[in-house]
């Protein structure tokens, strides 16, 4: 049975002050949002690499001799308790202390998210949540990592295809596809929406990603050489739109033709994913119209390139090819001009990924299993790979 908030925040502060002080664990007050206590208090109970949103975001806990218990929490391992039963803790066997297991060696590799959802969109979404979106115009899903449980999320209001979760105002933004939308749900507030916005010109609103730092949240648009900023307010909330001209070395393809794809952040650049040449381009993050000097990123290539994800822990992009059914992970230069291919990541359960999202040590992966015969009857998971 999980503690109220006022007993959980005094035994956070009891147990702090039997942390080590030598955690090494970078302090993000921005992404911390624990119930009453500081956020000093909060890295040393969660052990989520300085994220968390509630206590039982302390998932990760390893049995190690010497020790009743311990909490991952970054690079170090801090004692955090000693009750059996306390938020989920329970006393290391004999067993167990000579073959320390991090508890996340049980979370499953497959969800089963359902029978024609159609997958399409994942983000990382607080605590032990990952967020995925419907093809279909189901409501968006959360589905916790740690044991498979999957719920609906928001209000079923369309197709929503790339998903993006800012931890910083709790909301959930979400492209929507052939309906040229974009949506913003308040996770704050059962996910009920917060905002939308009907993107102008817009044919195929693929992918979103949202820079805190300037507050403007970028879509693709897959059949246009125009991406789409757009303002947020201080609660995330949509305000104005404003187009960005992909220009340089992009050479938009003939009509019809899907282009422009998965979108991230690197520093204070973007990078966009070419579906139609297999290549990823930079560019610096405009904050107003514009037109854009887009570089191709060379050094590899990555036909049927789709969702991206960069690392900021590592510094490596994620690249899934859907119908390759791999992730290419690459090391990108300081210039954003070049990338060297690290490795490839490919797995037997992989059914056309399309979306990547990162937390710990793993990658999560919904599959679309575009091709498939009878799309709206058949069933739609999420693998966890290594990455």
């Amino acid at each position: 049975m999980r503690p109220s908030a006022v007993i959980r925040a005094a035994l956070a502060i009891a147990l702090f002050a039997m942390a080590s002080a030598g955690a090494q664990a970078q302090e993000n007050e921005e992404e911390c949002a624990c119930e009453a206590v500081s956020f000093a208090q909060c890295l040393a109970f969660s052990g989520v690499d300085g994220e968390c949103s509630t206590f039982s975001d302390c998932v990760g806990y390893v049995c190690a001799p010497g020790a009743p218990i311990t909490c991952w929490i970054t690079e170090a391992t801090v004692p955090i308790a000693t009750q059996s039963g306390s938020f989920g803790i329970v006393p290391c066997t004999a067993v167990e202390a000579s073959n320390p297991q991090p508890l996340w060696a049980a979370w499953p590799s497959v969800i089963e998210i359902g029978t024609g959802v159609r997958l399409e969109g994942i983000t990382r979404g607080p605590g032990t949540f990952v967020y995925v979106g419907s093809l279909a115009g189901e409501p968006i899903r959360s589905v916790d990592v740690t044991d498979g449980t999957v719920s609906p999320a928001t209000p079923a209001l369309g197709t929503t295809v790339g998903l993006y979760y800012e931890p910083s105002n709790r909301v959930l933004y979400a492209a929507g596809g052939p309906a040229g939308q974009a949506y913003a749900f308040d996770m704050s507030n059962g996910g009920a929406l917060l905002s939308s916005v009907v993107l102008p010109g817009s044919s195929f609103v693929n992918d979103v990603v949202v820079d805190s730092t300037v507050g403007i949240a970028y879509f693709t648009n897959s059949f246009s050489d125009q991406l789409y900023g757009v303002q947020l307010a201080a609660n995330g909330a949509f305000g104005a739109v404003f187009q960005i001209t992909l220009g340089g070395e992009w050479v938009q393809p003939p009509a019809g033709t899907f282009a422009a794809n998965g979108i991230d952040k690197v520093g204070n650049s973007l990078i966009v994913a070419k579906s139609d040449v297999g290549a990823l381009y930079s560019f610096a993050r405009p904050t107003s119209a514009t037109t854009v000097a887009a570089v191709r990123i060379t050094g590899v290539d990555l036909p049927n390139c789709d969702g991206i994800r960069h690392d900021p822990s590592t510094g490596l992009m994620y690249v899934v090819q859907n119908r390759l059914n791999k992730v290419a992970v690459l090391s990108l230069s300081p210039t954003l001009d070049s990338a060297v291919l690290v490795r490839e990541i490919m797995s037997p359960q992989f059914d056309v990924p399309t979306t990547v999202a990162v937390y710990r040590d793993f990658l999560y992966l919904p599959n679309a299993r575009f091709g498939a015969e009878n799309p709206g009857s058949i069933e739609y998971s999420v693998v966890r790979v290594p990455k």
